[in-house]
């Protein structure tokens, strides 16, 4: 018999199938007609159940199994889920509970949704129509993920799609959020850049002289990495332990005073030490590029004394013991004007709650997921969405780690602020 008869039955499915002695015979498909049971091997042999004179047939099934196999077939688990929630939930939440649900206002969610909706290959016709409302659905299940602590099988309950479409649904929004995230985190230039420099003139009654950026490293916990399954890559879990013994990835942000983030580099593991990601990052080998003039003439990107001291950045005096009245001056001006950066990372924290603990299991995800967070926190910030800010404290790592090179020419800039500054108090 060919395989087109197949065609004519009620259903086919693959099943497990039971041989003469009684093992399982994988591979097997099953058609289930209204008075019996064909089966069929790989071939595409076919014979009633019951029929034992199939030449080079399999063997048929037995009648129990014949109906263990029926129902099997015909009942088919249905999983109740919520209907139409973006429609008939979302669209009615007033301002506060839409906040306190996504943790961020309508309004950031419209310039998300205008930004990124072309990169879901919607036509003009469609923009509008039944495919964007999909979009939009998509979107909110994706900004879900990211605000609250749910795991795959809830937002598919609630978004009326399976696990496997809500995995696949975020790591879409995930992965354009990355590809177009210089859209919204952007290094200022013309203008801007003597805009920065004001913005943090007043950000302060006495501020540092010639700041112009805030640097610091964040720690996101992540689970610890190991062979889950063979397609990924094995990482020694080592490299993620960090000096509080867990593991986590760094976010390292540069930020300007109203807490935008100007450039990041995030998923290095948690064990390297913030000077090295920082030299090792792409801002890092470009502020080193006198061509680059990324940072104008005598102002600094502000950093703690973890980072080492350069003509761009600037940086405290470690306090071993013996500093002098006016270096400790020095330290608590420069501390009062990098500390936006501390509040910008209990921004980003607090706004998604998914950073208390990243249960991401691939670390290549980490750096990208993290990249879209710190996008929409940008966003939020143009529209002036505010977030209450989590409690952060930056994670000094200066007793591990010594700086060999020294540059002259950066410590005696410092060292001339430090006069600059005892003399104007």
């Amino acid at each position: 018999m060919k395989r087109k008869v197949i065609t004519k039955y009620q259903r086919m499915n693959t099943i497990r199938g039971v041989n003469k002695l009684g093992c399982i015979k994988p591979c097997l498909a099953v058609c289930m007609t209204s008075n019996s049971i064909l089966v069929s091997d790989k071939q595409g042999r076919i014979g009633p159940s019951g029929n034992r004179e199939i030449p080079d047939g399999p063997r048929a099934l037995p009648n129990s199994t014949a109906v263990t196999c029926r129902k099997l077939i015909s009942e088919k688990k249905l999983i109740p889920k919520v209907k139409n929630y973006a429609q008939n939930v979302v669209a009615i939440l007033n301002d506060s509970d839409f906040k306190s649900h996504f943790r961020l206002n309508r309004s950031s969610f419209e310039v998300l949704f205008k930004e990124i909706i072309i990169e879901y290959d919607l036509s003009e016709d469609n923009i509008v129509g039944e495919k964007s409302k999909i979009v939009e659905n998509h979107i909110l299940l994706s900004i879900w993920y990211m605000a609250n602590l749910e795991t795959y099988r809830q937002l598919g309950d609630r978004f009326e799609v399976s696990k496997s479409n809500a995995h696949g649904i975020v790591r879409k929004f995930i992965s354009i959020m990355e590809v177009h995230k210089h859209k919204f985190i952007k290094w200022p230039r013309g203008n801007a850049i003597n805009q920065t420099i004001q913005d943090f003139k007043h950000l302060r009654p006495k501020p540092f002289p010639g700041a112009f950026m805030a640097l610091d490293g964040c720690h996101i916990k992540v689970p610890a990495p190991w062979n889950k399954r063979r397609r990924m890559r094995h990482i020694d879990q080592r490299c993620y332990i960090n000096r509080k013994h867990v593991a986590s990835v760094v976010l390292q942000g540069i930020c300007d005073s109203k807490q935008k983030f100007t450039n990041i580099f995030a998923g290095w593991p948690g064990a390297s030490h913030d000077a090295r990601i920082f030299r090792k990052s792409s801002i890092g080998v470009a502020l080193n590029d006198p061509l680059q003039n990324l940072v104008p003439e005598n102002c600094y990107i502000l950093a703690d004394s973890t980072y080492p001291l350069s003509q761009n950045v600037m940086v405290p005096y470690r306090d071993n013991g013996a500093l002098t009245a006016e270096q400790h001056n020095f330290n608590r001006i420069l501390s009062s004007s990098r500390v936006v950066i501390e509040l910008t990372f209990g921004k980003l924290l607090g706004r998604f709650r998914r950073f208390k603990y990243l249960e991401v299991y691939n670390k290549d995800f980490c750096g990208a997921f993290i990249s879209a967070a710190c996008c929409l926190h940008n966003i939020c910030m143009d529209q002036n969405d505010q977030i209450d800010c989590t409690d952060y404290t930056s994670q000094n790592q200066e007793s591990n780690f010594n700086i060999s090179e020294i540059n002259v020419t950066a410590t005696h800039k410092r060292n001339a602020i430090c006069n600059e500054l005892s003399i104007n108090t």
